[in-house]
């Protein structure tokens, strides 16, 4: 019985989003808010926990260990499928919709979600790994944790951006 109630609480991705105070949504312009609101309500995901409005995604843990994340911007060619990315599980792009004389458009990946426990010494050679084949860090030393996490036992990059 307990447990159903847990299910009954969880709130959709769009909930958790419109939840946030405007403070924490201030790297976003609350149209850009919305639309993607509007759109994540279209999917079945239930949000776990919110984890943080990024620099440029909004990214939520979600049910099965999964970690959503959200980008107000068409997807970049590359695909960031390096073998020391975290593999992309899902991905689609959301309608592009014009709003404010602004048109918006995003996307959204889910990863798995990985463990962030990572030691200095593992992000030093993570860094000196990816130099060696030609990658620069453009973000991985100033927050590693955020950046790295083990999953399956290898230690993969979390946020694509941070290296080029």
């Amino acid at each position: 019985m307990k447990e159903n109630n847990l299910e009954k609480n969880k709130l959709t991705v769009s909930e958790k989003i419109r939840a946030q105070s405007p403070f924490d949504r201030s790297t976003f312009d609350p149209f850009l808010v919305e639309y993607i609101s509007k759109q994540m309500e279209k999917l079945p995901y239930k949000a776990e926990l919110f984890i943080r409005f990024g620099a440029d995604a909004i990214v939520l843990e979600i049910e099965g260990n999964k970690i959503l994340k959200i980008f107000p911007h068409k997807k970049p060619s590359n695909n960031f499928q390096r073998e020391f990315d975290i593999p992309i599980l899902e991905e689609a792009n959301f309608e592009k919709e014009e709003t404010n004389e602004f048109p918006h458009e995003g996307y959204y990946i889910i990863q798995p979600k990985a463990d962030t426990n990572v030691s200095f010494e593992d992000t030093r050679k993570f860094i000196e790994e990816i130099k060696v084949k030609g990658y620069k860090d453009v973000d991985i030393g100033h927050e590693g944790q955020k950046q790295l996490g083990f999953y399956d036992g290898k230690l993969y990059l979390l946020d694509y951006s941070a290296v080029e």
